[in-house]
């Protein structure tokens, strides 16, 4: 049992929008889905972040990914687990950053997610990988796989987007 009292609701202010113009529940996940992406890439962008902007972007990473759970679809799963493993990989935390790698790439599997984003997962996985010393083997494997992908994609924008996250995984983390 708790020791803390059960949290109450309180009422809609007197001047909420009528019931009819009032969010879904599928609106509310679905805007705070691409809300905390958002502002996670914000946060990865950002040179020097404080303890509280770490904390923030690792939780509004899994929420994210937990909104999506509820209104996406397969690939904004593995887009979700994608972004996980990147914080965890920025933040250099190899366990976490490989866990939520893998699940992308899994997921990718399961739903027959391909093209830029079964890339991308593969990028992850060798971006993931390249935080353990004895990984780099493995990590080039999985780069590999990402860059024939690469070689196999027509749009022009997600080659750039793509060769820029191959390009920045040509060495371990912390040595390009």
């Amino acid at each position: 049992m708790s020791d803390f009292p059960p949290l109450t609701i309180p009422p809609l202010p007197a001047n909420a929008p009528p019931t009819d113009e009032r969010f879904t529940e599928n609106d509310f996940h679905a805007r705070m889905a691409a809300a905390s992406f958002n502002d996670v890439w914000r946060l990865l962008e950002k040179k020097n972040r404080t303890p509280t902007e770490i904390d923030q972007m690792i939780h509004q990473a899994h929420a994210s990914r937990m909104h999506w759970q509820y209104v996406g679809d397969p690939v904004n799963w593995v887009v979700g687990e994608w972004q996980i493993s990147r914080v965890y990989t920025t933040l250099r935390r190899a366990e976490p950053a490989v866990w939520h790698a893998r699940r992308a790439v899994e997921l990718a599997h399961e739903h027959k997610v391909v093209g830029f984003y079964l890339a991308s997962t593969y990028e992850g996985m060798a971006r993931a990988l390249r935080l353990y010393p004895n990984e780099q083997t493995q990590a080039e494997a999985w780069l590999a796989k990402a860059k024939i992908l690469l070689g196999m994609l027509d749009n022009e924008e997600e080659k750039k987007v793509l060769t820029a996250d191959i390009e920045t995984n040509a060495a371990p983390v912390g040595e390009s």
